[in-house]
């Protein structure tokens, strides 16, 4: 499956991405930083914040560490060898609308950090198998 396929093809209906994304933001809020998950969304959120670009090139370093991408290295020659991955890709320049992106980022951020004040406090993760069990219909047994 891929990002966000899983809320079209729930037979139930249910949205898992979003359960996901609310238990990233409450582990991040908690301190739980140390893991490939939670460095992915902090790269793409940094590439963006940057230069209003996704900056793939450099994405898995972030997220893997220059060990973990190590093994990718085949992967890049052959982008470079086809032309797919340039120095421009990996180097990119801000767009010319960057500020407004900013703009748009710090009120998302804002909005997100209320919603997840009014959701969670910061050690009650039973809110979240609660909200999980009501979804599901599911009950304590």
């Amino acid at each position: 499956m891929h990002c966000q396929e899983c809320v079209t093809k729930c037979p139930k209906g249910l949205s898992p991405a979003d359960d996901i994304s609310f238990i990233r933001q409450f582990a991040i809020a908690n301190g739980i930083r140390d893991n490939a998950g939670t460095r992915h969304a902090k790269s793409f959120l940094d590439d963006i914040q940057k230069t209003g670009r996704l900056n793939e090139a450099l994405m898995f370093i972030k997220t893997e560490g220059l060990l973990g991408s190590l093994s990718s290295i085949p992967v890049a020659l052959r982008l470079v060898r086809k032309g797919k991955l340039r120095l421009r890709h990996v180097l990119p320049k801000p767009i010319k609308e960057i500020e407004q992106v900013r703009t748009i980022i710090k009120v998302i951020q804002k909005n997100s950090q209320e919603k997840l004040n009014e959701n969670t406090s910061k050690t009650d993760v039973s809110k979240i198998y609660q909200r999980g069990q009501d979804r599901t219909g599911l009950q304590n047994n």
